[in-house]
């Protein structure tokens, strides 16, 4: 039963990986095409522009989420790298909520420093399973960081999927400014 649903989450965070790139590219898109006339631009700019600090905290718990079901549901150990950015994900979740309790309009200045140190250390990560024959010394441990648990349409591994959260997390952190 656990690998059909590991099955089943695999292509569903895998779909979720592309879709959060795309919106990625959306918002930053309508971030510099807005101009102050009511649009579908603007009124999709302002919408996450008002709610960016909760939607990335949605974005981070369910990253949150899915990765501990992968660790303590699937079996899957993580590498070194996943541990990075496990690192700089699930403080995410506490640091946003807090801001959301407390309504704090700077807490996008809490996130951002680890949601950017995510998508450089993914990227890094990423490009190790891309191309493995590389000798990193700073990948030690049971599991190879080149491994790969996922592999869904021949691009999206777990480190696609991590840069593609914090990359729209970033994202939203940094449309939030007041």
């Amino acid at each position: 039963m656990n690998e059909i649903i590991t099955e089943l989450l695999n292509k569903l965070f895998s779909y979720l990986a592309i879709v959060s790139i795309a919106l990625s590219l959306l918002i930053i898109i309508a971030k510099f095409s807005v101009n102050k006339s009511p649009s579908v631009q603007g009124k999709f700019f302002q919408i996450i522009s008002e709610n960016s600090i909760i939607l990335a905290w949605s974005i981070a718990s369910l990253a949150t989420l899915g990765s501990l079901f992968y660790s303590e549901v699937s079996k899957f150990i993580p590498c070194t790298y996943c541990w990075y950015e496990r690192i700089l994900m699930y403080p995410l979740v506490l640091i946003l909520g807090v801001g959301i309790i407390k309504k704090d309009e700077n807490a996008w200045m809490y996130g951002a420093p680890l949601s950017v140190a995510g998508i450089i250390i993914s990227i890094y990560h990423y490009q190790l399973q891309m191309f493995p024959d590389q000798n990193s010394n700073s990948c030690s441990g049971e599991v190879s960081c080149a491994g790969k648990w996922i592999s869904e349409f021949g691009f999206v591994t777990m480190p696609f999927m991590a840069f593609s959260t914090f990359l729209l997390i970033s994202v939203l952190l940094l449309v939030s400014r007041k």
